[in-house]
């Protein structure tokens, strides 16, 4: 019996038995889930769902293979982000200053691979630039190419020349978690290289624009145009379109239904989408407090009147810098002033003819001194121009390389340490001719005496030239504190309201940030339990898109809204404090208490919208009967009959539901109300008063007619068609021609605004580049 005892067995041959079951162990847990998929088993018989997302030359590219894709591009993008992040780190900048660096634009872009190319369009996007490399015979960038491009990524801000990251210290950054090996970083880093290769090649030709062309993107920018407009909308024209056929209906909605009707950037500025989708969806509502600025600017004053010692203080403190503060010179109250002085000085000098004499010398020893000054800062200014226009220059070449505004500043930084230092040893080192001055006779030779003699001779001299100086200066007239108390109080106010804010603010996002970190979810206190200031009111909004925010909110439109409330999703986002401000310093404080998922509806729940976008034209071929064809048809004819020489009231009068609009002057290209992302004033495509959504068609089309021509176009979402007339263009083209030669010639054309609107055209042309990709590659989407 004890010879048959499995136990005795195990524990003779346990060494062997225990290797052979690591073996299996591993291969159940890193191969059995695979295995099981692949036989249907696993939960129950459930296959994991892994999706066609598009088809192309190269057979089904299936929502695993993205992931893959996107999981490699993650792994480059750290690990570029890593050297970066080191090489920053060597020039001795904080941990906090890094992460800001690393996350601007100018920085991120030298990356070949970044989180933004994470998303699946980009993604898709690589893959065809990697097919078209293929088809044009263009190889994968060599590991040359690749180190040579990883020294530019780790170069020095301050001296460009100099590497910080040797690629011996690259290695273990590389190869560390989650890192991968050398050479498949390499191979993944020369692909992304190739890619962005293959895409420069589109835009050559851009960048380099000549005068003619510079002149034409300037007028978007400084010519405003005068216009007469009559909208013909299109929804007019749905009951003069034929209903579809139920199988129509149907298969156009099947067609739809897992898109999403979204809105896009256009030239920096969100537009509708013209484009159908029948996809709910994500929907997120808030509740938020406004603390106005104005609000707390009149609370503050009305604290401030009270207290005639603060303004009086106020006013003596900041007299001698505000020029608001200051009789403005040449005015005739600062005449009046001068001449009673000039006569008292001539009263004064005939009195005593020793002091005038006195006082001519000391004119003369101002002049010299005003000569010497007035020649430095001659220089100086040549020198300032000097630079601004190489900057300027440099700024017009192609291909020349964006320089982060850390990059000028540590330039800067660089810069005026060496003028300094400079400054200090011209300073330090006297000219011959002071030596020979200061110097002593033969017989003097105690040399504490020469210093002593010196030192005297030099403080003699400044104080004559700082006495010349000030009776030359004219004297600064103040205006009397009566005069100008308002707007004393008025800055002391504004001043307060900051601070009134930061703690009306501060005191309830405390509360806020505490409920949110201790949150129980069975707590559905809203935002006004917390809120103890009486005169906030806290508002509620329903769930809406991204969209509907921008449209119907003053909120929506904020700097970073967006990607908070749409950006983060799930529990953890709810009843998260947020603070922002917008460029007029109003601040807002809210959090997201409810959302909705996006979600596709049943084609029953959805029947009378499908059958709309269908009359209207939404995703419909241009030979189909649509409502968007008819009105664009009837906007035609009102402006041939426009050009005939009809009245404009009498046309509209004749077409029922088109009407006249009269917009204030607009310009192609405006700094928008609402801050850019970067929170700077960035050009974006101008807004019309009382037009919906134009469109860069609209714009174009606008901008190519004289004054009295007419024309027609849609707007962005096509919902309108609007017929043109423009009235006026200020400045005339004569003008904006002369005013650009004469700014062209002075090197003072704004370059950064015509290289910005320059660049959204160029957007657009890589837009369809890659739409024709798509075509030759025939690439068709499962949801389509």
């Amino acid at each position: 019996m004890a010879k048959n005892n499995p136990f005795e067995v195990f524990r003779k041959y346990q060494a062997a038995m225990l290797a052979v079951f690591g073996v299996l162990i591993i291969l159940v847990f890193t191969v059995g889930d695979s295995l099981m998929q692949l036989g249907g088993g696993g939960g129950g018989g459930a296959t994991r769902e892994d999706p066609v997302v598009f088809t192309w030359v190269d057979g089904d590219v299936r929502r695993s293979d993205l992931e893959k894709l996107r999981n490699r591009h993650e792994l480059v993008a750290k690990i570029l982000e890593r050297l970066q992040a080191t090489s920053l780190a060597k020039e001795g900048l904080s941990r906090e200053y890094i992460n800001q660096l690393l996350g601007q634009p100018a920085l991120a872009q030298r990356r070949v691979v970044h989180r933004g190319h994470l998303e699946e369009e980009q993604l898709i996007r690589h893959m065809m630039l990697m097919r078209e490399a293929e088809r044009l015979g263009m190889s994968a960038a060599s590991d040359e190419e690749v180190r040579a491009y990883l020294g530019t990524l780790v170069r020095s801000l301050q001296n460009p020349e100099q590497t910080m990251v040797s690629f011996p210290e690259m290695r273990p950054l590389i190869q560390g978690p989650p890192g991968t090996s050398v050479d498949e970083f390499f191979r993944l880093v020369g692909e992304a290289i190739t890619a962005r290769r293959v895409e420069t090649l589109s835009q050559r030709g851009f960048g380099n624009l000549p005068p003619g062309e510079q002149l034409a993107y300037y007028a978007r920018i400084e010519q405003q145009l005068a216009t007469e407009l009559v909208a013909v909308p299109v929804e007019a024209f749905l009951d003069d379109v034929a209903d579809p056929s139920e199988e129509q209906l149907r298969a156009y909605y099947d067609r739809h239904k897992s898109e999403l009707a979204e809105y896009s950037v256009v030239s920096g500025t969100p537009l509708p989408s013209p484009e159908v989708g029948f996809r709910r969806p994500y929907r997120a509502a808030i509740e938020y407090v406004r603390f106005g600025y104005e609000d707390f600017v009149e609370r503050a004053r009305e604290i401030i009147e009270e207290d005639e010692e603060g303004i009086r203080e106020f006013y003596e403190r900041n007299k001698a810098m505000d020029e608001e503060l200051q009789v403005p010179k040449g005015s005739a109250e600062s005449d009046a002033e001068s001449t009673e002085g000039d006569a008292s000085e001539e009263a004064d000098a005939a009195a005593d003819g020793d002091q005038g004499e006195a006082a001519a010398e000391g004119d003369e020893t101002a002049e010299s001194g005003e000569s010497t000054a007035s020649a430095g800062e001659g220089e100086t200014d040549e020198s300032g121009e000097d630079q601004a226009e190489a900057s300027e220059t440099a700024a017009a070449e192609p291909g020349a390389e964006e320089t982060t505004s850390e990059d000028a500043t540590d330039d800067a930084n660089v810069d005026a340490g060496t003028d300094a230092s400079a400054a200090a040893d011209d300073a330090e080192t006297p000219s011959a001719t002071e030596t020979d001055a200061e110097t002593p006779s033969a017989t003097e030779t105690d040399a504490s005496t020469t210093d002593e003699a010196a030192s005297a001779d030099a403080e003699s001299t400044d104080a004559e030239t700082a006495d010349a100086e000030t009776a030359d200066a004219e004297p600064v007239e103040y205006r009397p504190l009566e005069e100008v108390r308002d707007y004393v109080v008025l800055r002391m106010a504004e001043l307060r309201a900051a601070e009134l804010i930061d703690e009306s603010l501060g005191n309830l996002q405390d509360k806020l940030d505490d409920h949110f970190r201790y949150r129980d979810l069975s707590d559905q206190r809203g935002m006004e339990s917390f809120v103890t200031d009486s005169t906030l009111e806290v508002k509620r909004t329903d769930p809406l898109t991204e969209e509907e925010f921008y449209e119907t909110t003053e909120i929506g439109r904020l700097r970073g809204f967006a990607k908070v409330v749409f950006g983060q999703q799930g529990e953890s986002s709810i009843k998260r404090p947020v603070r922002l401000r917008d460029l007029d310093n109003n601040n807002f404080l809210f959090w997201k208490i409810e959302e909705e998922e996006e979600k596709e509806l049943p084609f029953d729940d959805m029947r009378e919208e499908v059958a709309t976008a269908w009359k209207l034209g939404a995703g419909s071929s241009e030979a189909d009967d649509t409502a968007r064809r008819r009105a664009l048809q009837a906007a035609e004819l009102i402006a041939s009959q426009l050009k005939d020489g009809a009245d404009l009231d009498e046309v509209v009068e004749a077409n029922p539901g088109t009407r006249i609009v009269r917009p204030e002057p607009f310009s192609w290209y405006s700094v928008p109300a609402a801050p850019s992302p970067t929170g700077l004033p960035e050009l974006a495509l101008s807004t019309i008063e009382d037009v919906n959504a134009p469109g860069p068609e609209f714009m174009q089309k606008a901008y190519s007619l004289g004054v009295g021509e007419v024309g027609v176009a849609m707007n962005h979402p096509q919902t309108v068609a609007y017929v043109i007339r423009v009235t006026d263009r200020n400045p005339t083209d004569e003008e904006l021609r002369a005013d650009f030669i004469a700014r062209y010639k002075e090197n003072r054309l704004p370059l950064e605004d015509i290289r910005r609107v320059l660049g959204y055209d160029l957007n657009e042309v890589v837009d369809a580049w890659y739409d024709d990709l798509e075509r030759e590659f025939k690439v068709r989407y499962a949801r389509n």
